[in-house]
């Protein structure tokens, strides 16, 4: 059943809010109108009904796919056409429909890209480097000079990830609001979890949370990250965090 079979857009809960009244303000602007349309439990319903049906189509992550959708209202709002509940939920199965076939192509050209590196193993013992030179294939002891070779690729390459991370958190700090680089620091550098960095702060934990990660999805978008580090890193939460963290304390000791 679709989800336009049971929606639920003209029978709100009057104890929540009046969402056409609340959208259309929202959409003039008022951010107080866009607080109380993104919390409320009208549009928790919905979202988390829409989220988790896209995530059954696609077979993707519905928390990705939800998060995607409420940055996306966050941000652009202003992109409603008409200021109705009926409207509101098809903009936001647009995003969502939007959000899974560009992760698909992302998989399927991270896909190729593994396919490609595969072909490159050469049937007379040869493959090719990262820089496109021919290297001998040798035996896999740890010992060999082959894994020695292969380790110090590896080696190579994390140091072009620190790198170019520190340059991206350089950059991006210098274009952040103060509160992103109050949450940025606490964070990062303070090595705080999202609970200690909204104490000190005095705000809530989801708005923290908000903060750091529509913060760290600004640099995973940046050339210079995306050219060494695959958004696919995102799978590798822990990973990603303490790359991150690293690269944060490093810029802040350089400040």
């Amino acid at each position: 059943m679709d989800m336009a079979t049971s929606d639920f857009s003209n029978t709100s809960d009057p104890s929540d809010i009046n969402v056409d009244q609340v959208l259309a303000d929202a959409i003039k602007g008022d951010k107080e109108s866009l607080d109380r349309l993104r919390f409320s439990k009208w549009f928790t319903k919905f979202l988390k009904e829409t989220s988790a049906r896209w995530a059954y189509r696609s077979g993707l992550d519905a928390e990705e796919i939800r998060d995607f959708i409420f940055d996306k209202i966050s941000e652009s709002i202003q992109d409603v056409e008409n200021p109705n509940a009926r409207s509101f939920q098809a903009w936001c199965k647009t995003i969502a429909r939007s959000f899974c076939s560009s992760e698909h192509r992302h998989i399927q050209v991270e896909q190729n890209h593994r396919d490609d590196v595969a072909a490159r193993e050469g049937v007379q013992g040869w493959r090719k480097s990262v820089e496109g030179g021919a290297k001998p294939l040798r035996s896999t002891d740890e010992n060999s000079p082959y894994q020695s070779c292969l380790e110090s690729e590896i080696a190579e390459f994390c140091e072009r990830v620190r790198a170019r991370l520190q340059s991206a958190v350089r950059t991006e700090l210098a274009n952040s609001s103060p509160t992103d680089i109050r949450v940025v620091f606490l964070w990062g550098a303070g090595d705080m979890n999202l609970a200690q960095t909204a104490a000190v702060m005095g705000i809530a934990t989801a708005t923290v949370q908000r903060h750091l990660v529509a913060w760290q999805k600004r640099i995973l978008q940046q050339p210079i990250v995306h050219q060494v580090l695959s958004e696919s890193a995102e799978d590798d939460r822990n990973g990603l965090s303490e790359l991150f963290r690293n690269a944060i304390k490093t810029v802040g000791l350089a400040a």
